[in-house]
């Protein structure tokens, strides 16, 4: 799938690693193996995008991934960076990894809502920082933003902590 023939594109992505080796090993455990004592490690090791965003924003985990996490990865590494972030998403409770699977992925209704507190906020020209974990196929990442430009946004980037 081309996601420029289903999303208007991200301005930039940022990926600090690659999924393989090590590092596939080290993110699995903390994000499939719930182990949050990783977080400190993952987070001296993260280096954000220097550029100026007017808002941070993690992607949310399914409501039953997150459940079965027992935490977000992301948000927990933005608490410990201590990186004021603006949760603006909630999910709809279908987990990405089930639509994966299926053959039309791409044209299943969008992942994700805009909160009352992104209801609120006037994003109209700002600068907005996705943060994701993984980024494997991107669709996540552009859904979320595409929910974003309906709103008049000046950027979407996105930085994700494995690709």
């Amino acid at each position: 799938m081309k996601l420029a023939q289903h999303f208007t594109l991200i301005n930039q992505l940022y990926c600090e690693y690659y999924n393989k080796g090590i590092i596939k090993d080290v993110f699995h455990q903390y994000r499939n193996g719930g182990d949050v004592a990783l977080c400190e490690v993952i987070a001296a090791q993260i280096h954000f995008p220097k550029k100026r965003h007017d808002y941070i924003v993690p992607i949310p985990m399914s409501a039953k991934d997150d459940v079965k996490s027992t935490f977000n990865p992301v948000i927990q590494v933005l608490k410990t960076k201590k990186i004021p972030f603006v949760d603006l998403f909630g999910t709809t409770g279908q987990s990405e990894s089930n639509i994966k699977h299926q053959t039309a992925y791409h044209k299943k209704r969008n992942l994700f809502y805009l909160t009352s507190e992104a209801q609120a906020l006037n994003l109209e020209n700002k600068t907005i920082l996705l943060v994701n974990d993984i980024y494997t196929t991107g669709v996540s990442e552009h859904q979320a933003a595409e929910k974003l430009f309906i709103r008049k946004i000046g950027k979407v980037d996105v930085f994700t902590f494995v690709r």
